[in-house]
């Protein structure tokens, strides 16, 4: 499809970036070595050298976490430190460190412990919720998915974009990396206090 371009993002729409992620749901993330060969079969969907410029920081790090710094670094973006530009906390990864109503509380004190510094000048804040599941699972991606509304409102003013992707049971990692990559480039700048589903 032609038209005008955002930052290296063709603006066909969401369905095409829909299709183009419905098409890669049958790989499976074993290692690392798939994923980053997962990872590259997504090019198609945001050119090389899109976020160049684009400092990148994950929180919590998990194998969601580190997919989404992966693409982002695919993409032209460099790791942050301090300050950053985008910063992907894992709730997935901060679910799996604990078990029951630990679990929950472990993702959204672990989520507010990484963001609360953070709140400083412009940047995108991608909360990646775990998987469905129990209870528990559905009590943790209920409340990142309201953290990020919550924030979105909160913080607008200071420039800071919440985002929550909620992964379904059989969700890639490259999938939820490629969201965050285009959540992370000038394409997704619109976007701020709603909640990506993946099914």
């Amino acid at each position: 499809m032609s038209g005008p371009r955002k930052r290296g993002v063709e603006s066909a729409g969401a369905d095409s970036i829909a299709s183009s992620l419905r098409e890669h749901r049958g790989v499976e993330s074993a290692g690392a070595d798939s994923t980053a060969s997962s990872l590259r079969e997504h090019r198609e969907v945001l050119r090389p050298g899109v976020l160049e410029g684009v400092r990148v920081r994950v929180a919590a790090g998990g194998p969601l976490g580190a997919a989404a710094a992966a693409r982002c670094a695919d993409l032209g973006a460099g790791p942050a430190s301090d300050e950053c530009d985008v910063l992907v906390v894992d709730g997935a990864a901060l679910f799996a460190s604990s078990a029951g109503v630990d679990a929950v509380r472990a993702t959204l004190d672990g989520a507010w412990e990484a963001i609360e510094p953070a709140a400083q000048g412009p940047k995108l804040i991608l909360l990646l919720a775990p998987p469905p599941g129990d209870a528990h699972a559905e009590a943790a991606r209920a409340g990142l998915e309201n953290l990020a509304r919550t924030l979105s409102i909160e913080w607008a003013r200071l420039g800071i974009r919440p985002v929550a992707i909620h992964p379904g049971t059989a969700t890639p990692a490259p999938d939820v990396a490629e969201l965050a990559a285009f959540l992370a480039s000038g394409a997704g700048a619109y976007y701020s206090g709603c909640r990506f589903d993946l099914r």
